[in-house]
């Protein structure tokens, strides 16, 4: 789905298995959780959400989809607006505090056989939006 010019093909030679795993935010913090530091957070369903028992270190949380991008399906949540969000039945669910005055990072890269090929971080810029969802 890129707009790319006709005279060039994407090839991709990974897995419909891996292609999941990466795509699932849930089962990419598994895979990653003793290489990358990463925040605490936890996996939830919707039934199990309970804003007062997630907030005893910050009044502001992150409650993330598993799937989605650029901050879609990423909920930043607080006393006000909780009971706003609507849950997708039978999704796992993230919840993590929210770090106020933290500078977000990306990075990518291509691994193959031979090499990693690393590229260079970029700051992620977003503002938070009146419908909840982090927009980037």
């Amino acid at each position: 789905m890129c707009n790319a010019s006709k005279h060039v093909r994407q090839i991709c030679k990974n897995s419909e298995f891996i292609l999941e795993i990466l795509d699932d935010k849930n089962q990419t913090h598994k895979l990653m959780k003793n290489i990358v530091p990463m925040l605490d957070y936890k996996t939830i369903k919707e039934k199990d959400f309970d804003y007062n028992k997630f907030c005893t270190t910050s009044k502001d949380l992150v409650v993330q989809l598993p799937f989605g991008s650029g901050g879609s399906k990423t909920y930043l949540i607080n006393q006000e607006n909780y009971r706003q969000i609507k849950f997708i039945p039978d999704y796992d669910y993230s919840v993590s505090t929210y770090q106020h005055n933290n500078t977000p990072y990306n990075i990518h890269c291509v691994i193959s056989r031979d090499q990693i090929e690393l590229f260079s971080p970029s700051e992620e810029n977003f503002k938070i939006s009146n419908i909840i969802e982090y927009i980037k």
